[in-house]
């Protein structure tokens, strides 16, 4: 689901975070219609150039026809497709940095590809201490999604910044607190990170979580995305099927038990995303055909 550009979805990742940005917008006949790539910068910038009072050119006009709009009246044709990496990788490959109409890009966004190089290198620490945790809360200035490693301390800390409320993308887009990077998680940090009250980025990095660290970030009131995962408890099935914060994605398992098929069919907001798996057992698509909301299976290669 496409969500709108906004430009506090800056939020707390790089500036060279990359994300499918789509134009949907008609004009005199001209439809605008197309994707492009552009950094979290960039779409500040666009966000930026939409609020001024400027006025634009509609470009590939037919014949020598010229019009001019106010920049603003393109609120709301730009919209976020895509903020998966690998979704972003594969445009690239197929496409290149846009395909379709995006001259709108140019137009709109006023050098919106000028001077990128001279973005300053946020600083980038691999451990997540109770010292990065405090400067981080008196700037946010700090990219934490390369991070690996976070201490029980730090995790204590980290809620207190102030993040956009969770699920409300017309005020951000991406992650709050952008955690991609962690490739462990303990269950104290766990219990901490469940209260924050932004959206919370855990989905890259993660490859395992204990029962009891499942249980602590069902009570995470936002999305939840835990596709890092390649192995999922019963126990920790049964955690996470109570989470009340809509999405709950777990697109990195290769294997589910019928048992935990069973369990999680009983989440009850939003969508639940297992779209890693290539197989499913009859047992495991009967509990799952019971699941009330959205649900993805988009990696099946076969089913009976």
């Amino acid at each position: 689901m496409s969500k709108p550009i906004s430009k506090k979805m800056a939020g707390q990742g790089a500036p060279g975070d990359e994300f499918i940005v789509e134009v949907d917008f008609d004009y005199c006949g001209v439809s605008y219609s197309g994707y492009q790539i552009l950094t979290r910068t960039q779409i500040v910038k666009l966000c930026k150039q939409l609020e001024s009072d400027r006025q634009i050119g509609t470009p590939n006009m037919p014949g020598d026809w010229w019009e001019e709009f106010d920049v603003s009246d393109l609120n709301g044709a730009f919209t976020i497709h895509s903020d998966r990496l690998e979704d972003v990788e594969a445009m690239r490959g197929l496409f290149g940095e846009s395909v379709g109409n995006t001259e709108l890009f140019e137009e709109a966004g006023d050098g919106l590809w000028e001077e990128e190089e001279e973005e300053e290198e946020e600083e980038s620490p691999k451990l997540i201490d109770a010292e990065v945790a405090r400067r981080y809360l008196e700037s946010e200035s700090i990219d934490l999604s390369k991070a690996t490693e976070l201490t029980d301390e730090a995790a204590k800390l980290l809620p207190k910044s102030q993040g956009t409320e969770a699920n409300d993308w017309s005020d951000g887009v991406g992650w709050d607190l952008n955690l991609n990077g962690l490739t462990e998680l303990s269950d104290a940090a766990a219990e901490s990170l469940s209260k924050y009250k932004g959206d919370l980025g855990l989905h890259h990095g993660l490859t395992e979580l204990s029962d009891a660290a499942a249980e602590s970030l069902s009570k995470y009131k936002g999305d939840l995305n835990l596709s890092g995962l390649t192995e999922l408890s019963d126990a920790a099935a049964e955690s996470l099927a109570k989470h009340e914060g809509w999405d709950l994605n777990l697109n990195g398992l290769t294997e589910l038990s019928d048992e935990a098929a069973k369990l999680l069919s009983k989440h009850q907001d939003g969508a639940l995303n297992l779209n890693g798996l290539t197989e499913l057992t009859d047992a495991a698509a009967e509990s799952l055909s019971k699941y009330k909301g959205e649900l993805g299976l988009s990696g099946l290669t076969e089913i009976t």
